[in-house]
């Protein structure tokens, strides 16, 4: 009996400790609890980029739209501004970075595959400062491939034997022998693709029959076993080429328990059971059965008594919508059993329609897309379609941003069409989706990080650049006035004789900006030290593994057609370029009727000749009946002599870029070419009886290529900027019917489109004449409802006009 005894405990203490290595003491269920709401403290972002295709012809641009998202809210992320890109080759080595502006949680530009590429495969990377803080898979990575024409004329299509490799695992990770155990069984290639809808079966050692499964598309199937330790099983499936692939089930463990999943309408039934020699050294235990989605956790405790089975009814309000994971706990709050769970409930996707209204002329196509769920313009939404061939072979990702936000990040394994599981919400589609979450078992959250490592916080949120300056004199009082750069207005600072620094935030340089620094009140070349936050690029330095991807970015062209890829490709000039037209005074009326809706009073906007004749403001003022002089303080004296006396004399309010100046000494010397467009309200119809004598608002430029005075301006150059927003040209090709096109061709890629109230989204772009085209289509509406659909038209059926 002792040596019974003695088995049992070892066998015992391995099935503990087989997933965690250590013990986390005798504490009661609200350990978890707390460890749990330790770890999930702070919040998570992560991203989902949408890349126009993964195979390219170099020359071509690579499109992307980048939605960064809160994890658990699944809304834009307002927090971040930041996107760090990174481009690297097979060998891992960096050809790029860039840092991407993200506005309401979305991103869109382009990446030139210029001379830096030749044929090869490489990845994509990105994420934002505040994703280094976890050890999770909230950043984004992808594969893609670059064909370079002047080295690779012809690429043909090889053919690989594929190899299977046959898993069998039990739900809720262990295989208990004389119970009953709902086990999965995954048949795939070394390219991780399953066989599709093949037909298996288990036999014992005599070749009998002990139950039948049938695997999905994606190589997937159950069913049940009652095991016996000791007896010889195997998997026994035919595969496509009507070879037998075989697998011995060898991991039958005689002491333990296991867990199984029924849903109940809207609830679900945890089962827990265990075999009698296990149950009478368990029967007074307690178990904790823990369930949650990465923020909140909900728990209950049960314990078998002298039953050898537990059905624990879990209500449906007690689910989280999506993924729950769902963990079985011991007594030394050890993690023994896990399960992944999918619920359908509040999960927020919408399809879309093609309508019948689409319009095909002799150079373009104009489509109507309707979205099934009603659209609110007032909330946050972007759609990005890449439109393609319909045969195209240039677009291979398995996964879109539904699979994305709901299932993918909480998965550790690829998953084969990720899309699929929210293609729709059919039965199958549900099943199917089961039986993946079964087959993947323990989720991506690891319970001894949980436990013993949460996560250190030492990366910031980052809204654009930040600067300190610190003012290198004894006498630092005084205004100082930093310049205007293409995405920020100016700002004024104010000194006195007991602080010498400041500080500002949300900046935005582009490449080749600096930031530029006056002391107002004298107009003169101040001495600083000026600091960046961030200052440099940083490294993720976590060992990030592809996104949901297998190598089918393979090259897999080959053509019929004694030209190359190089003369079935584009013309001379890489891309189509529109001619720019410019209708000056048209675009100027518009803009000012539009900012006639914003203020009271006159607005002037100050031409490019104003600007280019080095007049200065006091003297443009004289235009419009202002008079202007120094004072001998070194002040900027303005009068409207229109106006009438008050206790501010004849002086407006003056404001620069909104803020409200103290005097006008800052405007001294100040250049016409700095400012956008003047709003002169002699009325003073803002600001009520403040505003007497009226108000002079001030609007400056951006600083682009002008020539500063060296003499009274210090400058200081952004150590990192953010890559310049560039439009996406599609390749201009030299025929469109050709295989090379419909292989790896593109008709149009459009980042940022939005629908219309209640649903409507017009598209239209050029008519390369291909009868069948592709669109694939990503994003979001009403801030939190996702879209992500493959839709076919037959342009052939559209009507001509």
């Amino acid at each position: 009996m002792k040596e019974k005894e003695f088995q049992f405990k070892g066998l015992l203490i391995v099935f503990i400790f087989c997933f965690i290595g250590v013990s986390y003491g005798q504490d009661n269920s609200d350990f978890i609890i707390k460890k749990f709401e330790d770890y999930s403290a702070f919040p998570r972002e992560y991203t989902y980029v949408h890349l126009n295709k993964s195979i390219y012809i170099k020359g071509e641009m690579m499109g992307f739209t980048a939605y960064v998202f809160d994890k658990f809210d699944r809304t834009p992320s307002t927090a971040t501004t930041n996107l760090y890109c990174v481009v690297k080759d097979s060998t891992k080595q960096i050809l790029k970075k860039k840092l991407i502006r993200v506005k309401d949680g979305v991103a869109s530009n382009v990446l030139n595959i210029d001379s830096t590429f030749t044929s090869g495969n490489y990845t994509v990377d990105f994420y934002t400062n505040w994703m280094r803080n976890f050890n999770e898979n909230n950043y984004f990575t992808q594969n893609f491939t670059v064909i370079d024409p002047e080295k690779q004329q012809f690429v043909e299509t090889t053919s690989e034997a594929s190899v299977y490799d046959v898993q069998v695992l039990a739900e809720g990770g262990h295989l208990v022998e004389n119970i009953q155990n709902t086990i999965a069984i995954i048949v795939k290639d070394q390219r991780g693709l399953g066989i599709k809808n093949a037909s298996g079966r288990i036999v014992d050692m005599n070749g009998e029959i002990i139950t039948e499964f049938q695997l999905d598309n994606q190589g997937i199937g159950k069913t049940i076993l009652n095991p016996l330790r000791g007896e010889p099983y195997k998997v026994v499936i035919l595969d496509p080429e009507g070879d037998v692939i075989e697998k011995t089930i060898s991991s039958v463990e005689a002491y333990g328990i296991n867990m199984s999943i029924s849903p109940l309408k809207d609830d679900i039934i945890v089962t827990l059971r265990t075999n009698d020699k296990t149950l009478k050294n368990i029967k007074s235990d307690i178990y904790t059965i823990g369930i949650h989605n990465g923020k909140g956790m909900v728990k209950t405790n049960v314990s078998f008594n002298s039953e050898p089975v537990i059905n624990q009814k879990v209500n449906g309000s007690s689910l989280f919508s999506g993924i729950n994971v769902i963990t079985v706990f011991n007594q030394q709050n050890q993690p023994v059993l896990e399960r992944l769970y999918f619920n359908h409930s509040s999960i927020k996707t919408s399809e879309v329609t093609v309508s019948p209204k689409a319009r095909v002329s002799l150079d373009t196509v104009k489509l109507q897309l309707l979205a099934k769920t009603i659209v609110d313009t007032s909330k946050l939404q972007n759609v990005s379609i890449s439109v393609l061939p319909s045969n195209t072979k240039s677009y291979n990702f398995d996964g879109g941003i539904a699979s994305r936000i709901y299932l993918e990040p909480y998965v550790k394994g690829y998953i084969e069409n990720a899309s699929y599981y929210f293609s729709g919400s059919t039965p199958k589609i549900k099943y199917d989706l089961d039986n993946l979450l079964l087959a993947q078992g323990w989720s991506s959250y690891d319970w001894k990080t949980i436990f013993s490592y949460p996560p250190l916080i030492r990366n910031d949120f980052e809204f654009g650049i930040s600067i300190d300056a610190t003012i290198n004199s004894k006498n630092p009082e005084g205004s100082y006035f930093s310049y205007p750069i293409k995405n920020n207005t100016s700002e004024i600072f104010v000194l006195d004789n007991t602080n010498n620094t400041f500080s500002q935030k949300g900046l935005f340089p582009e490449e080749g900006e600096a930031y530029r620094l006056s002391k107002g009140d004298s107009y003169t070349k101040p001495g600083a030290n000026v600091r960046f936050f961030p200052y440099e690029f940083p490294d993720f330095d976590i060992d990030i593994k592809p996104y949901n991807v297998n190598d089918k970015n393979v090259l897999a062209y080959s053509t019929s057609s004694t030209d190359g890829i190089k003369e079935q490709s584009w013309k001379d000039s890489e891309v189509e370029e529109l001619d720019e037209v410019v209708l000056t005074l048209k675009k100027r009326k518009t803009r000012i009727e539009s900012l006639g809706k914003k203020y009271f009073g006159k607005i002037a906007l100050v031409t490019e000749d104003v600007q280019e004749s080095n007049i200065t403001l006091d003297i443009w003022l004289q235009r419009y009946n202002y008079l202007t002089r120094e004072t001998p303080q070194g002040d900027l004296l303005i009068i409207d002599p229109t106006a009438a006396l008050s206790n501010g004399g004849q002086t407006p309010l003056i404001y620069l870029d909104d803020v409200l100046l103290s005097d006008a000494r800052i405007l001294l010397n100040f250049r016409m070419e700095e400012i956008d467009y003047v709003v002169m309200d002699k009325q003073g119809g803002n600001t009520g009886i403040r505003g007497a004598a009226g108000e002079l608002r001030i609007y400056t430029r951006p600083l682009l290529d002008r020539k500063l005075n060296r003499d009274n301006v210090s400058e200081y150059p952004f150590p990192l900027a953010f890559e310049t927003n560039k439009t996406y040209f599609t390749p201009k090709y030299q025929l469109f019917d050709t295989p090379f096109f419909r292989d790896y061709g593109v008709i149009s890629w459009q980042p940022n489109l939005k629908f219309e109230a209640p649903g409507r989204l017009d598209l239209k772009f050029f008519n390369t004449e291909t009868s069948e085209i592709k669109l694939f289509i990503q994003g979001f509406i009403n801030e939190d409802t996702f879209i992500s659909e493959i839709k076919t038209v037959d342009l052939s059926a559209t009507r001509v006009d």
